[in-house]
């Protein structure tokens, strides 16, 4: 990097480097005059803005002209520099190059000509030029060879030089500092050092070059920074403190490694660590066969691993890393396969490159590296087995998670006694975990999460007490939890949730002193929960959600006075909530919904003033709501208090929640009238008080003006401006209590007689029946065979449903194709005709509700409206109080999501997937952006788009469908297939066409992956700056991509649906917006 004029934020490495050079010479005959005016010289390269250098300026009498007052600058006791430090200072620009002699000076005044002085590398020292730049002389003093030096002849063994021999001894720069010694005697000419030369160069080099022989030099070790890894550390710590080393770590350098490194012959100690180097590893490296720690790691490194770099050193070329120890590429850029030839490596002893891209195979060599005792291989996109050879090892940490590893792990890591910590979360495992994980006693930290591991918990991990960390969720694995563990003392964290897991919780559990986290959701459980659970006086996370738990809670619970979240759902749970809730002072989630308790919900919950989220929806609690609720003013998630047997009126302090997102307190029996005091809850964008007494106006606010009807409905008498309530100004007819149950009836008897109507109306069908036998199903008996004669007006309708009904055999389950909550699709061929798809909702007699009449007409009032040709086309329905269907084209293919689980899922090669993600793209921003109002799907899914024999996809199934209204607020419960509904649906209960977009991004990464992207969705948003590869995502079942064109597009399409993918509704692009850039890259290619 050239020395510029302006401020730079970034250093390279050649300009760290120059440094060496800047004070690499210097002559002390000179005094403290021309060091001042050197340094004066060097202060003027740099940028004018130096509030570090102030003091730096020159007097006029010489005796004031002494720099030994200026700040970052140490004097000997003759008045000679001999320290220059600025460590954590600041210090900023490029013009850390060398003071120019006056030689050059004429030339330094061009900007690019100064450039041009400021080459000089740190690997390069042996060959330096004359005259050396000296920040002691800017007199034209030539520094002549020095081999015959004293100090120097030392240190020409470094590269088997004899001449000009200058190679770092040690070199160690941390967080930009930068510090230089200059030797007590660098002014004496008459100490010798330099027998060559009459005038001695003294070396200004500190911790440059050291030598044990060399009086002129002395050897600073700055502290070094903590590795993640211990084992490292103590590496580290067990180094020879006077061996060839060189540090960079932790700067801002730039710029590639440079390949004359490999000149370093005797180095043996190399840290280039967290600065922001790129492009490859120079193959010259293998030309350090003494280096012991080569440490890259946290840089911009690409390229992949030479398996020339790991030679064993024994052929012509006698090259290879094969003294490394350490060796640390971690979070770089690295990609393709680790070499096999990583085996040779006998010494190794750490071996750290999780964090990149690395593929294929964990390399069976590793078996060889009998020293090893660190292996970090997690965050890459390795796949196949654990090679079973890592079970002869010594290894103390093993780091394999995040990535595509399959197969069962080696029994043979059992054998492993030294085994510390162990990490095989989020791959692909199956099989049993190995029994004897901890048969050393050594175990700390242990993860399997996300995997599909069955069997049995380790037998091992019973009596596992240095257990630290344990992580064991969302695997199938079986046992009883009251049997397969123990105590364990140093326990801070365990997650043992969604597995199948039976038993009871055991007493031992409150012995666990340490534990902050206990989690065992989406089990099997049964029981109690035990009273020493309150011992835990550490515990923050209680999750014991989801299993079949009995009994009372603890009444003491509040003695766990650390405790953050508390889920308690979907249990047995019984009683009273206890009292003693309100001691949990740091309480932020509390759900103990699901469950049977009873009684009044205590005022003491009031005192929880942390508490964002409270549910205490579906019990049997009775009795009023606290208005101590009121004082929980950091309630912003939700306050669910639904399903429930609460009575008297809504406390008016509620109005004080007002950054709350979502209240529900439906299905209660509430009386009186609503607070006006709920208007001001300004956060609301969620609200349920439905199937309640209710009476009187809507407060004024926001929400009350945009919800829907459904959120206030079932109510005694409320008014408002809701379309569907009364207006408050409108007389009311009371005529008793009878009235009210009069009108129901009135509605229902008319919505039946509608029903009857319906009952012989086929609307809109469409379809080419060309029967062989006569029916009177025409009024235009003269029409052709081969046109389409069945319009609305066309056919007997009586006659259609016969035929289907004899052509199903009144539904005989032999025809079903699909069956779903509420509706089953058969396949009905007429004879004569094409074949139908029949999607037949569930008759009254097996149990037809509300809910169903309601999917009924959502997807008949959106069918009715909608025409494209990526939608599939309704022919007709029936609404019958026996039989209730639509007719529908029958998708020859089926749905998609069968197509990709199918053998046939090579026939959705890529070209076909592209266009299967436009053709549902397409019907989406046709149904946001062409209807009026917008229809807002709420269930896109792979199982909810369709194919016809020509692979081109149909979106299906309408049943949740939901026109998007301008004048309403959309509040919705929710819907959908689990896995594709937007988290926003979770706790808001709004409805927009952003949650059929976030859908759509799970649906074409599952397109392109083969399979739903499950956690990868999580991981593509859990950090800042993370990238997406498209060999990540790409169906490894297909062969990669071979036109430029169909890559360019998949790859679109995978930030295509990242972006819909996203947590924040807003960040999601529209659907209209997917389609202009798929239209944009398609006009391109063409």
């Amino acid at each position: 990097m050239a020395c510029q004029g302006k401020q730079s934020k970034h250093v390279s490495l050649a300009v760290f480097v120059s440094w060496f050079v800047l004070l690499s010479s210097c002559k002390a005959a000179q005094g403290s005059k021309a060091e001042a005016e050197a340094l004066l010289n060097w202060k003027n390269s740099l940028p004018a803005d130096q509030p570090i250098l102030n003091s730096w300026v020159a007097q006029i009498n010489s005796t004031a002209s002494s720099p030994c007052t200026w700040r970052g600058i140490a004097c000997n006791d003759e008045g000679s520099v001999t320290e220059i430090y600025f460590n954590y200072t600041g210090l900023k620009g490029p013009a850390l190059c060398p003071i120019i002699t006056k030689r050059r000076k004429a030339a330094a005044s061009n900007p690019l000509q100064r450039d041009k002085s400021c080459q000089p590398t740190i690997f390069k020292l042996y060959k330096l030029p004359q005259p050396i730049p000296a920040i002691q002389s800017t007199g034209n003093y030539n520094f002549q060879h020095c081999s015959r030096s004293r100090f120097l002849h030392n240190i020409s063994k470094i590269t088997d030089s004899n001449r000009n021999a200058w190679e770092v001894k040690q070199y160690y720069r941390e967080s930009t500092t930068m510090s230089i010694s200059v030797p007590k005697g660098l002014r004496d000419s008459t100490k010798g050092l330099n027998t060559f030369s009459p005038d001695p160069h003294a070396c200004l080099i500190g911790d440059v070059i050291s030598s044990t022989e060399n009086p002129c030099l002395k050897l600073r070790r700055s502290k070094l920074r903590r590795f993640k890894s211990d084992s490292t550390e103590k590496q580290r710590e067990a180094r020879p403190k006077t061996v060839p080393w060189i540090s960079y770590r932790d700067n801002q350098l730039t710029g590639t490694i440079p390949t004359n490194i490999g000149t370093l012959s005797k180095l043996q100690f190399l840290d280039l660590s967290i600065n922001s180097l790129n492009g490859s590893l120079p193959l010259s490296l293998a030309n350090l066969t003494q280096v012991y720690e080569l440490d890259v790691s946290q840089n911009k490194i690409t390229g992949q691993l030479d398996s020339r770099l790991f030679l064993d050193g024994t052929g012509k070329s006698k090259t290879g890393l094969i003294s490394l120890k350490n060796f640390l590429l971690q979070m770089n850029e690295l990609g393709g396969r680790i070499p096999e030839e990583i085996g040779n490596l006998k010494h190794l002893v750490i071996l750290a490159l999780d964090g990149n891209h690395f593929l294929g195979p964990i390399p069976s060599s590793l078996g060889n590296l009998t020293n090893l005792t660190t292996l970090h291989l997690a965050d890459n996109q390795l796949s196949g087995q654990i090679p079973v050879s890592i079970g002869t090892l010594k290894l103390r940490e093993v780091y394999l998670l995040f990535n595509r590893l399959s197969g069962s792990v080696p029994e043979e890591i059992g054998n492993i006694s030294s085994l510390v910590t162990l990490h095989l979360a989020e791959n692909n495992f199956t099989g049993h975990l190995p029994q004897q994980v901890c048969q050393g006693g050594k175990l700390v930290n242990f993860s399997a999460a996300f995997n599909d591991f069955t069997g049995p918990i380790p037998v091992s991990l019973k009596n596992c007490r240095t257990l630290y960390r344990v992580r064991l969720e969302h695997n199938q694995l079986t046992g009883y939890i009251d049997q397969d563990f123990g105590v364990y003392p140093n326990l801070t964290y365990i997650d043992l949730s969604y597995n199948r897991l039976r038993g009871k919780l055991s007493a031992n559990w409150g012995e666990s002193q340490n534990l902050t986290v206990l989690r065992v959701a989406g089990n099997m459980i049964d029981g109690e929960i035990p009273n020493e659970i309150v011992q835990l006086s550490q515990m923050g996370y209680l999750d014991f959600s989801s299993n079949q738990l009995s009994g009372e809670i603890p009444a003491e619970i509040g003695k766990l006075s650390l405790l953050l979240n508390l889920i308690l759902k979907d249990n047995k749970l019984s009683g009273k909530v206890p009292v003693g809730i309100g001691g949990l002072s740091n309480l932020v989630s509390l759900d103990l919904s699901l469950n049977m308790l009873s009684g009044p919900i205590p005022y003491q919950i009031g005192d929880c003033l942390k508490l964002q989220s409270l549910s205490l929806s579906k019990n049997y609690l009775n009795g009023t709501i606290p208005y101590q609720i009121g004082d929980l003013v950091a309630l912003h998630d939700v306050l669910d208090l639904s399903f429930n047997s609460l009575s008297g009126e809504i406390p008016a302090q509620l109005g004080s929640l007002r950054d709350l997102a979502n209240l529900n307190l439906s299905h209660n029996n509430l009386n009186g009238s609503i607070p006006t005091s709920l208007g001001d809850m300004l956060g609301l964008i969620g609200i349920n008080l439905s199937n309640n007494n209710l009476e009187g106006p809507l407060p004024e606010g926001k929400i009350f003006h945009s919800a829907t009807l459904e959120a206030f409905s079932n109510n005694k008498d409320l008014c408002g401006e809701i379309q569907g309530l009364r207006p408050c100004n409108a007389s009311v007819i009371k005529k008793g209590g009878g009235n009210k149950k009069r009108k129901i009836v009135i509605i229902i008897v008319a919505s039946l007689v509608g029903a009857l109507l319906l009952s012989f109306a086929f609307v809109g069908i469409f379809v080419f029946i060309q029967k062989k036998h006569s029916r009177d199903m025409l009024k235009d008996k003269n029409t052709s065979k081969t046109e389409n004669p069945f319009l609305i007006w066309y056919f007997n309708g009586k006659a259609v449903y016969k035929d289907i009904l004899e052509a199903s055999e009144n539904f005989d389950d032999k025809y079903c194709i699909g069956v779903g909550a509420s509706a089953k699709v058969y396949r009905v061929e007429i004879p004569g005709a094409q074949v139908l798809a029949v999607k037949k909702l569930s008759s009254q007699a097996e149990g037809i509700g509300t809910e169903n009449i309601k999917s009924f007409t959502n997807e008949l009032s959106a069918m009715t409206e909608i025409r494209h040709r990526n939608i599939v086309k309704l022919l007709g329905f029936c609404f019958h109080e026996v039989h209730t269907f639509f007719i529908y084209e029958f998708m020859e293919r089926g749905s998609l999501a069968d197509m990709l689980s199918s053998k046939g899922v090579k026939e959705l090669d890529w070209e076909t997937r592209v266009r299967v993600v436009k053709g549902v793209a397409y019907a989406l921003s046709y149904m946001h952006h062409d209807c009026v109002p917008p229809i807002i799907h709420r269930d896109i899914s792979s199982k909810n788009v369709l194919l016809s024999s020509d692979l081109e996809a149909y979106v299906s199934d309408f049943g949740t469908a939901r026109f998007l209204k301008p004048d309403s607020s959309n509040w919705t419960t929710i819907a959908g297939t689990y896995g594709y509904f937007a988290p926003e649906l979770a706790y808001t209960m709004v409805v927009t066409e952003k949650c059929d977009v976030y859908s759509f991004g799970v649906l074409v990464l599952e397109i392109l992956m083969g399979k739903h992207p499950g956690e990868l969705i999580t991981d593509l948003h859990s950090s800042v700056g993370t990238s997406v590869h498209l060999e990540d995502v790409l169906d490894d079942r297909l062969s990669p991509p071979t036109s430029q064109k169909i890559a360019d597009e998949l790859a679109l399409m995978v930030n295509l649906a990242v972006s819909c993918s996203r947590a924040n509704p807003q960040s999601r692009p529209t659907m209209q917006s997917v389609c202009q850039q798929l239209e944009m890259l398609q006009a391109s290619d063409n």
